[in-house]
């Protein structure tokens, strides 16, 4: 089969062949590099011996995340081409990428006994293409630090700037064509920065651009085993249980039965899953559901991953114990290899890591998130549309990620060679079965289908992520420790296939190369983040609450307070006092602190995501300015005896509608910012209580959204309506629900036409700025009120935010265990 391929190769790349294309790089001698942003070893001999290589960490992200990105690249072995960059990205989501480098696809494999590795031989990707491996999202692998990410935009951000500071450091790679490789929900992680890659270069070509991004050359993407659209994916498993061709799993009446019941949850699922950082966890939870009763009682309890084997008798914690135990961690942890790799040289990363090849707390964040019912279809769409070779290959035995479903996807991609690719043939090339493991099943053979920029290959007899190093058997006991010692025992021919199959992604010039990608980009829906979305979990642990005080009814009464009666009413208390920290210079610091990276008049209508970011995850470093500046004002109003929302207005006393947007701010966003952990029960308990009084009277008064300064600023409005958010009482949400659907009205009157003449010169900015983002801004405004109506949900069932009873000293009912433990919402507010 590697003799076809080759020929095949041959025919269609001549003229990529060269008299030598390639980097001149030595790699006789080791030599340590280090700057403020990078630190790493080049030519290292531990992994690859005698192939160019460089390994280290990158710092990304904000000064008081303290992230690094670890990376281990490799120069390609052959010389027959220029060759491309290949990213390899993990899968599961929390599996580093470090673990794919040892599993037989990479230029090294750790042998049973010894404490160095040895060259791979026979089919390291490594040997056409240049592979560059990163330990992302950060928190897997060698990848440190305190950035919480719980999405693949989120992952993407890091490394987006990753990416950038690599090619810096290696400009001769800048110029080389770029592809990205997913491996099982990798795919996700590679369809996002695929998408940001495109959109990013597209936009630095606009003249006038200023930006520093430099532009990536992509070429090609490529799936192995991909998690890509967990709706479409999960009907393909029911059909694929009965259409599998290998093994009776379940009859044709159970399948119709299994079908009636996905379709009538089909339609909320996929309702669900297009918001945006809405977690979708009633979906979610219906799913597992079903796939539970999909996948349980059957005969000989089959394994998803290769369904001719017996399913195995652990589950994600013990999966992630093996892999912590394994010879490729314990070589990879250990201080001898790290103090060869001059891990713990430089100022970046001075000490020994605690390697984690399997972060099952990021697993459980991205299922908590919502974010593996999202789809990456809408990604691919723009992917194929700019014009990238895209290939997707299975094994016929998963039951998971199966081909049907990856057909499936295939067929469905929106691109100019979308009906070439339904229309292309599907060839079959019979495997040499005398060059696969004793042990492996009969009749092996590949199917490969190509059409447009399209490649799907599945590949028979095979299970879920065909470039593994272990050797495919059919019952289940191949000894790894035999397949380290005997290296011509792996699976020669399939990973030679995936090898060759990834080379020619790489070099076969696409149709439609030269088509225009920003058509394609532009009909994605930009990723910006709703500004109602409650403070992001940081690091930290964020819990607490508590019920509100009777006195909120005296003060939610129709008739709004006047300024006067508040006065006459806080007697008694040191308010005079108070008016020394909360003053209109303090107010305006707020206000200019919240909103300072915005650049123009456009970002107060339509927030971007990066501000987004700064606001719900901008770490310690964004705590320690708000302890600095606004902590003692919080102290202040905390020591003056001061308990309700009239008492703060009484001593404020607003004046223009930026006056209470400072003040809600200061009460309810800043104070979380500056009481994190245990102390965050003075927030639930006090701050909040009065933050929601004063935005109830800032409604009342009309100042949200009758003042055009707060109506048409996006922006500002939304954080009125967030004290309400973080209630308790049901009453206030249902308060919420109203002003967040007049918000979501206005919005929507913007989207068409010339606006009424006598329109405010704000609201007509806003008309042209909603206008050329169409998309964007209706999903900021459909996500506040979606993510409003989470909270009211959770409200309802228990009454309160169960997350909050720790901090709170509150006994949790026996629901409210239940429910977390099983991935219910831990909002941060």
């Amino acid at each position: 089969m590697v003799l076809w391929l080759a020929r095949i190769f041959a025919t269609l790349v001549p003229s990529l062949i060269t008299n030598g294309g390639s980097v001149n790089v030595s790699s006789n001698v080791e030599v340590f590099n280090e700057t403020k942003t990078v630190q790493y070893l080049s030519n290292s001999n531990w992994c690859g011996k005698d192939t160019p290589n460089h390994t280290g960490f990158i710092k990304v992200g904000l000064q008081n995340e303290n992230s690094k990105m670890w990376f281990w690249m490799f120069h390609r072995r052959e010389a027959l081409f220029t060759a491309p960059l290949i990213l390899y990205m993990g899968g599961s989501p929390g599996i580093a990428a470090s673990q794919g480098m040892l599993d037989g696809t990479g230029p090294c494999i750790i042998p049973d006994k010894g404490d160095e590795s040895s060259n791979n031989e026979f089919h390291s990707l490594n040997q056409w293409a240049n592979i560059l491996y990163v330990d992302a999202p950060i928190g897997t692998g060698f990848s440190k630090g305190n950035s919480y990410i719980d999405t693949r935009e989120l992952a993407t951000e890091y490394m987006v700037e990753f990416l950038q500071k690599f090619f810096n450091e290696f400009p001769n790679l800048r110029n080389s064509k770029f592809g990205i490789w997913g491996v099982d929900y990798g795919a996700h992680f590679a369809t996002s920065l695929a998408v940001d890659i495109l959109k990013k270069n597209k936009e630095a070509k606009v003249e006038g651009y200023t930006g520093d991004w430099h532009d990536i050359p992509l070429d090609s993407i490529g799936f192995d085993s991909p998690r890509l659209d967990l709706i479409l994916q999960h009907k393909a498993a029911i059909d694929y249980a009965y259409e599998n061709g290998w093994v009776e799993v379940i009859t044709k009446p159970e399948r119709d039965a299994f079908l009636d019941q996905f379709s009538a949850y089909e339609k909320g699922w996929r309702a669900c899953s297009k918001q945006m950082d809405w977690r979708c966890n009633e979906e979610i939870q219906e799913h597992k559901a079903l796939w539970k009763n999909l996948t349980s009682g059957w005969d000989g309890d089959l394994d998803l991953e290769n369904i001719l084997k017996p399913r195995p008798d652990y589950g994600i914690a013990q999966i992630s114990r093996m892999m912590n135990e394994s010879r490729e961690t314990n070589w990879l942890r250990s201080k001898k290899t790290q103090e060869e790799l001059r891990f713990m040289d430089g100022k970046i990363n001075s000490q020994l890591i605690d390697y984690t090849p399997y972060n099952v707390d990021m697993h459980n964040r991205f299922w908590a998130s919502g974010d593996v019912i999202r789809s990456s279809l809408p990604g691919l769409d723009v992917i194929l549309q700019a014009g990238i070779r895209t290939l997707f290959i299975s094994g016929d035995t998963d039951f998971t990620t199966n081909h049907i479903g990856i057909s499936r996807i295939a067929e469905g991609i929106k691109h100019p060679g979308q009906t070439a690719f339904k229309d292309a043939p599907t060839s079959k090339v019979e495997w040499d079965h005398g060059q696969i493991v004793e042990g492996d099943v009969v009749g092996a053979a590949t199917m490969i289908k190509t059409g447009g920029n399209i490649t799907v290959v599945n590949a028979k007899g095979v299970g879920h992520y065909l470039g593994k190093r272990d050797p495919v058997a059919a019952n289940g006991n191949e000894d790894r420790s035999k397949s380290a010692e005997h290296p011509q025992r792996h699976n020669k021919t399939l990973s030679m296939f995936v090898s060759l199959i990834f080379l020619l992604i790489s070099w076969i010039s696409p149709l439609n190369r030269g088509a225009d990608a920003s058509g394609a980009i532009s009909q994605l829906a930009s990723s910006v983040a709703a500004t109602s979305t409650p403070s992001r979990p940081s690091h930290q642990t964020l819990s607490a609450s508590n019920s509100h005080p009777s006195c909120f009814a005296s003060f939610s009464s129709a008739s709004p307070p006047t300024l006067d009666n508040m006065a006459s009413q806080a007697q008694g208390k040191n308010l005079g006092f108070l008016k020394q920290h909360l003053t209109p210079e303090l107010l305006k610091g707020v206000r200019d602190f919240w909103f300072e990276p915005f650049e123009k008049e456009d970002d107060y209508i339509l927030p971007q995501r990066s501000h987004a970011m700064r606001w719900y995850a901008g770490g310690k470093e964004l705590d320690g300015i708000c302890v600095k500046r606004f902590a003692p004002a919080l102290e202040a109003i905390h020591q003056s005896g001061a308990t309700t929302g009239e008492d703060i207005l009484s001593v404020v006393q607003p004046r223009a509608p930026l006056d209470w947007l400072g003040i809600i701010l200061l009460l309810d966003q800043i104070s979380r910012n500056c009481y994190r952990g245990d102390e965050s029960k003075i927030v639930y308990g006090f701050y909040d209580v009065i933050a929601q009084q004063i935005a109830l009277a800032a409604i009342e008064q009309g100042v949200p959204d009758q003042d055009p300064e707060i109506r048409w600023h996006f922006a500002y409005r939304n954080w009125f309506y967030m004290p309400l958010m973080h209630s308790e009482s049901l009453s206030h949400h249902e308060a919420a629900v109203t002003e967040f659907g007049l918000l979501v009205k206005d919005v929507y009157s913007l989207v068409e036409g010339p606006g009424a003449p006598g329109a405010s010169e704000l609201e007509k900015l806003a008309r042209d700025v909603v206008q050329r983002d169409v998309e964007a801004a209706k999903s900021m405004a459909d996500n506040n009120m979606l993510f409003e109506k989470k909270h009211a949900d959770i409200i309802k069932q228990f009454g309160r935010y169960p997350h909050r009873n720790a901090a709170m000293g509150r006994e949790p009912t026996a629901a409210e265990t239940g429910y977390l433990e099983n991935g219910g919402e831990r909002f941060s507010g």
